[in-house]
């Protein structure tokens, strides 16, 4: 029977947005990839399929200089000093960050996945790509991103569309065992979705509410006065200027 390969990528939408905010706030340009690997064999009438799954679990930006050369080869002792320091996880494979770039592995990046796959040896070998483009205004950035992996069967990296989980409405019971908590103590209380909100507590923020409408209504009507002061100041100036004598403003000043 004829078998086929298929390799998914299972990403959460949290590890996404964690990941673009290191590449946003910081100079990182490339690190690794750490998951986990499961596969699963269905048959049909036809043909064996084997579904290769990589859970991406977390993204490691690669400090200081970077773990491979010009030609593409790698720093085995780097990839194995990274992947010793998350020894519960698998290693997956490697990502890059570029700026107003088009969404495509380069040559070089070719051959790094080449050179990670030969160490992986039958595991497929991810690569994720991530680009910041600056946005026609010049006053933002976009940002995308892709994913692609290679196997020893085949060197050459093949695009695959990940599967970003919630990045979508979740229903209540996805939530239910979910407490926020925060450093102010009126606010300190688990938040579950089905969850009341303690009576004590409500009476607390009520009064922290009123509080601060009071202050800020303060404010506005201190505003206004100022307001009205300045425009009785104005009127006064321009009906002094309007006098004949204008050592009659002075003296009135």
């Amino acid at each position: 029977e004829p078998c086929m390969e298929v390799v998914q990528v299972h990403v959460s939408g949290q590890t996404i947005s964690a990941v673009l905010y290191e590449l946003a706030c910081t100079l990182a340009k490339d690190g690794f990839v750490f998951g986990s690997v499961t596969a699963k064999e269905t048959t049909d009438k036809d043909a064996t399929r084997t579904t290769i799954v990589l859970h991406v679990a977390t993204f490691v930006v690669v400090q200081g200089a970077p773990f491979y050369d010009a030609a593409g080869n790698v720093d085995l002792e780097k990839v194995k000093q990274y992947a010793a320091a998350h020894p519960t996880l698998d290693f997956l494979g490697w990502f890059k960050f570029r700026h107003n770039t088009p969404l495509n592995p380069s040559l070089r990046e070719a051959a790094v996945s080449v050179s990670l796959q030969r160490l992986m040896g039958q595991r497929p070998c991810l690569f994720g790509l991530f680009v910041a483009s600056s946005a026609p205004d010049a006053q933002s950035l976009n940002y995308d991103y892709r994913f692609f992996y290679s196997t020893l069967q085949d060197y050459r990296l093949a695009a695959t569309l990940p599967i970003v989980s919630n990045l979508v409405s979740c229903s209540d019971a996805e939530y239910s065992d979910f407490g926020g908590t925060t450093s102010s103590p009126l606010l300190n209380y688990p938040t579950l979705i089905s969850a009341e909100i303690p009576t004590k507590a409500v009476k607390e923020l009520e009064e922290v509410h009123r509080a601060l409408f009071s202050q800020a209504q303060q404010m506005v009507d201190e505003v206004q006065t100022g307001n009205e002061r300045i425009r009785q100041l104005k009127a006064h100036l321009k009906k002094l200027r309007s006098s004949a004598n204008p050592s009659d403003i002075a003296t009135t000043l």
